[in-house]
């Protein structure tokens, strides 16, 4: 079991975000300040979703202010937080703007509420069908069955809306233009990386295969909560806001939908059922509830109904029965 991830984006790193942000905006960041930031960006989840935040809050302001301390009073203001002094150094509006700071902090809060994001493209498969899509810098996506993603790229963000089903992310690396995942209320961020996340229900899935992600579930009544992967590691989160503890993953399974495999092991045989209903036009369909819970395992191909009925015969004893042009109905032998 890994640990329950109960991270909240701190006072501190909500200030070197938007000072962060302002240096590495001006002319004069040196190299060195620049591989800093990379270690602090690298150090906490906390800082890179704050980090994440103020550049968003940086690229709404539209260059009328440039100013880490009107940022930073403007993001405190936000999330309630008091002021603190910080040990990085500070970019200072000049000495005729200080008057103007207070109004110049209000002015930027307006913007930074949620705005509808851009119309974007969608993308969408229908059942049975997968897809790949090239995004215009270099990303690619992977749509399974029954998936629906819009993409909504803007200048500051690399953003794709996950509406429904599931989608394999592989990631151009861009540390200025994140990339992420909008599903459920919550979020997926990626520089440069491998990853899948899947809709189901009220919940999405995150399984990280290379690189590092992200991953934030917002609520309504606090905070969003924070983890981080690292490969070879999944969670879920739901829409309420709930962030699951971090799990070891089965990569092997995890990539089956990619070659047309499902791996299985020891599941109902209802769960098994719904998910291969996912992939045909043709429903299976169980009236037994006793057979419902019949436990099955092994690697089955996802279109092909011939060989699964046999292997259902010959391991389980279920007999597959065409009772209607898009139904099949399983009973025992």
């Amino acid at each position: 079991m890994g640990k329950e991830p109960d991270i909240d984006v701190s006072q501190r790193a909500t200030e070197e975000a938007a000072e962060w942000v302002a240096l590495l905006d001006s002319e004069d960041c040196t190299d060195a300040e620049r591989e800093e930031f990379e270690r602090w960006h690298a150090a906490d989840p906390r800082n890179a979703l704050a980090y994440h935040r103020a550049k968003a809050i940086w690229r709404d302001s539209n260059a009328v202010i440039r100013s880490s301390m009107a940022l930073s009073e403007a993001a405190r203001h936000a999330l309630q937080y008091p002021p603190k002094p910080s040990g990085l150094r500070r970019w200072w509006l000049p000495a005729a703007s200080l008057a103007a700071i207070g109004a110049a902090a209000v002015f930027l809060f307006v913007p930074f509420a949620p705005q509808e994001p851009p119309a974007g493209t969608q993308y969408a498969t229908a059942a049975g069908d997968q897809r790949g899509i090239a995004l215009a810098d270099g990303s690619n996506l992977t749509l399974d069955t029954q998936t629906v993603v819009v993409e909504r790229y803007s200048p500051g963000e690399r953003r794709v809306d996950l509406l429904r089903g599931q989608a394999q992310f592989e990631v151009q690396g861009n540390p200025e233009r994140p990339f992420v995942v909008h599903a459920l209320g919550g979020t997926v961020t990626a520089i440069g990386t491998r990853f899948q996340v899947r809709v189901e229900g009220a919940g999405a899935t995150v399984t990280l295969q290379e690189g590092q992600v992200h991953v934030a579930a917002s609520s309504a009544n606090g905070p969003a909560r924070v983890a981080s992967l690292q490969p070879g590691q999944t969670l879920r989160f739901d829409a309420d806001g709930t962030l699951g503890s971090v799990q070891n993953a089965d990569l092997r399974a995890v990539q089956g939908w990619m070659e047309g495999k499902l791996y299985v092991d020891n599941w109902r045989l209802q769960d098994f059922v719904a998910e291969l209903n996912r992939y045909s036009d043709t429903k299976l369909r169980i009236d037994d509830p006793a057979l419902a819970e019949e436990r099955i395992s092994g690697v089955f191909q996802t279109r092909n109904r011939d060989s699964l009925g046999r292997l259902l015969a010959q391991g389980w004893g279920i007999q597959s029965r065409q009772v209607a042009v898009n139904e099949i109905l399983l009973t025992r032998q």
